[in-house]
């Protein structure tokens, strides 16, 4: 794999500090065998990790810098998963994920196509009774997701 990021400042830059997620992590399905991230000036680079436990590298670079190309090679060995990512390491609970945000606002539309991507038909106004399922769910303490489940459905 060869990945290549150029970057062109209208002016030169005096320093440049920038953290660079270009680096992938080793999962059940994926196993990094080799990865070297380098840049096209007098750089210090340095291995790090984000608060969600990515692998990160920070560069240092002093200026003036008027350009700047950052250069990624590596190999990864990956086996077939569907798009399935096991194995890796999750820091947060999975609940952490649910929380409600300003910017995650659901819809009807939404809600009725969740309940029905997990079999649930619900009788007379989807739209309404997927809604209550939904609001159900998240003012019962975020349990356990067998509570979006039909009667019918498998468990």
């Amino acid at each position: 794999m060869e990945h290549r990021t150029q970057y062109r400042f209208s002016e030169p830059q005096a320093r440049i500090v920038q953290m660079l997620r270009l680096t992938p992590c080793d999962t059940q399905d994926q196993t990094v065998v080799s990865w070297l991230v380098g840049v096209d000036c007098d750089a210090r680079l340095r291995d790090a990790g984000d608060g969600f436990g990515n692998s990160v590298t920070m560069l240092y670079a002093e200026g003036p810098i008027a350009a700047l190309d950052i250069t990624v090679t590596g190999e990864v060995l990956t086996s077939e998963a569907s798009g399935i990512v096991r194995g890796s390491l999750e820091p947060l609970p999975p609940l952490f994920n649910l929380r409600g945000t300003p910017r995650t606002r659901t819809s009807d539309a939404l809600f009725v196509f969740a309940a029905e991507s997990i079999g649930i038909r619900p009788p007379g106004s989807r739209a309404t009774r997927a809604r209550r399922r939904a609001d159900r769910f998240r003012t019962q303490g975020r349990g356990s997701s067998r509570r979006l489940r039909s009667r019918g459905s498998p468990r």
